[in-house]
């Protein structure tokens, strides 16, 4: 049980009880998601292992879980519309 009670919250570092722990997938920005797919496309469909969070912070990554989620739609939506201009043009 020693063990359980020496868990670290991954994002602020704060050490955690056994009753705070929250386990949930990592954070991974859209740089990182980037990153990933030029320099290593196999990790693309790697399963993460869940991280300890506290109860503090799991709705802090949440947001930024969001926000990235937002910066990866926005960043199809523009390669869409540049497709959809090319090939307008093009014709």
């Amino acid at each position: 049980m020693s063990s359980e009670s020496s868990v670290e919250c991954t994002r602020c570092k704060r050490q955690l009880k056994a009753d705070e722990v929250r386990m949930a997938q990592p954070l991974i920005t859209f740089k990182e998601l980037v990153r990933a797919a030029i320099k290593t496309p196999s990790l693309l469909n790697a399963k993460l292992e869940d991280v300890p969070y506290c109860p503090e912070c799991r709705g802090i990554i949440a947001k930024q879980r969001q926000t990235e989620q937002l910066k990866f739609l926005a960043v199809v939506v523009a390669v869409l519309l540049i497709l959809i201009v090319l090939v307008v043009v093009v014709l």
